[in-house]
């Protein structure tokens, strides 16, 4: 097992799943967040969008925020790896 490990790490495969392995956890978390976030926003805006303009607002810039986050995992885990 370690001198596959070793080959593997030589032939550059072991980068490359690294990369795919920080871009999945980047997108999980990220839409971990968004999803609900989203979700609360819009409820926000359905039932009672008078009272609570400025949380419906701050909901779903966050979602939104968080949405980019996970569209951008890619080059982010190119950066951080």
């Amino acid at each position: 097992m370690i001198a596959a490990q070793r080959e593997s790490e030589e032939s550059g495969l072991s980068g490359e799943s690294e990369v795919r392995k920080v871009t999945r956890l980047i997108r999980f978390v990220a839409l971990f967040v968004a999803v609900p976030t989203i979700t609360i926003g819009l409820a926000f805006f359905l039932y009672t969008p008078a009272e609570h303009v400025f949380h419906m607002a701050a909901f779903l810039g966050l979602g939104a925020a968080a949405a980019v986050v996970a569209w951008m995992a890619p080059r982010m885990a190119q950066r951080l790896t």
